[in-house]
């Protein structure tokens, strides 16, 4: 968890120093990609340091939604798994769309507890703005 450190699992990558230029909004050659996220990391000093805690903290709150959603201690134990380690998310991080992981790791967590903070941190994304919005 060094600040200084880039990010990066396979297709995910989130450098030390985010630079919002008029390349990454669309301005350029390509088509924006990222731009609510980079926004938003661009203004922080540890960018990199702040994804980690992002992504480690949307794994935790889904951990804890399936905890309690669970009646037994074999229902705890699978809600747990299967909120944190499902095809989608794991697809999601394999193809470095963090955001979206997190935006389906916190939707357990807003159904159960319609945390506020937790529909912004989804809304990272359009679709994860979407489906916070269908569970509030």
């Amino acid at each position: 968890m060094v600040p200084g450190e880039a990010f990066a699992l396979r297709d995910m990558v989130v450098l030390p120093e985010m630079a919002l230029t008029h390349a990454s909004l669309g301005f350029g050659d390509l088509p924006a990609r990222n731009v609510p996220q980079d926004a938003v990391l661009s203004q922080l000093v540890f960018p990199v340091l702040a994804v980690r805690l992002i992504v480690v903290g949307a794994a935790c709150a889904a951990a804890w939604a399936g905890y309690r959603l669970g009646t037994s201690p074999f229902a705890r134990a699978a809600a747990m798994t299967v909120a944190v380690w499902n095809p989608f998310v794991i697809e999601r991080l394999l193809q470095g769309q963090w955001s979206l992981a997190v935006a389906a790791w916190l939707m357990p967590f807003i159904a159960v507890t319609g945390s506020v903070t937790a529909m912004w941190v989804a809304s990272l994304t359009p679709t994860g703005a979407l489906a916070a919005a269908s569970l509030s």
